[in-house]
């Protein structure tokens, strides 16, 4: 099931969706372990959505409402539509056909390699799908193959870093207090940089002890 906040919230402040732990592939590295949105009071909504919600019918006539031109983000918790490692193209075309004319953005755990025609045509048209990647490596590799990548990675500080050639600019929203609709860089599909993420949440000591430091 799924649901859509059309305030977003305090980070945010744009219309945000949300959907079933279900959706999330297992190869996700956070899954069951530092997943922010297991966060308190979060997770308590999240599992909600097992049971209740809107369809995958309705979240899309909610998306097509939204007006022209509107920022939003697809899935503050949750993941795309898929099964044994492949995003269903059949529920990522309607997802893609739903936006057009709107600025949505999403962040994904799916393997991109396996994924990878897939997420380059909805970044094309107009939907921007970020690579979440495991680890730095990943982030370039998915960068490198033409994709908009984040990562979740300890700068100790620094806002921006440069790693194989590439920089690695820390998410504004974290660094500069301001939320997503006045940012906006995740909505963008060609971008010559990787963002990153510094970890956070109330699983952010959890987070330091799984990612890299720079």
């Amino acid at each position: 099931m799924f649901s859509i906040n059309h305030k977003g919230n305090s980070k945010t402040a744009i219309p945000t969706t949300r959907s079933w732990r279900g959706s999330c592939p297992s190869s996700c590295p956070l899954l069951g372990k530092s997943c922010y949105a297991e966060n308190f009071p979060m997770v308590m909504h999240w599992d909600k959505l097992t049971h209740e919600g809107l369809s995958y019918a309705d979240l899309l006539e909610e998306v097509k409402a939204l007006r022209r031109n509107t920022l939003w983000r697809h899935n503050d918790a949750g993941d795309l539509i898929g099964s044994a490692g492949l995003i269903d193209l059949t529920a990522l075309t309607a997802l893609v056909e739903a936006n057009r004319g709107r600025r949505g953005f999403t962040y994904t755990h799916w393997g991109w390699r396996a994924n990878l025609e897939v997420l380059k045509w909805a970044n094309r048209c107009g939907f921007t799908i970020n690579v979440s990647a495991s680890d730095v490596s990943d982030a370039l590799e998915a960068f490198n193959a033409g994709l908009p990548a984040t990562v979740i990675v300890n700068t100790d500080g620094q806002k921006m870093v440069k790693v194989g050639g590439v920089r690695i600019i820390i998410c504004p929203a974290q660094r500069k207090k301001i939320t997503c609709a006045e940012c906006g860089i995740c909505v963008i599909a060609n971008r010559d940089y990787i963002v990153g993420f510094w970890p956070h949440g109330t699983k952010k000591s959890g987070l330091i002890k799984m990612v890299e430091t720079l």
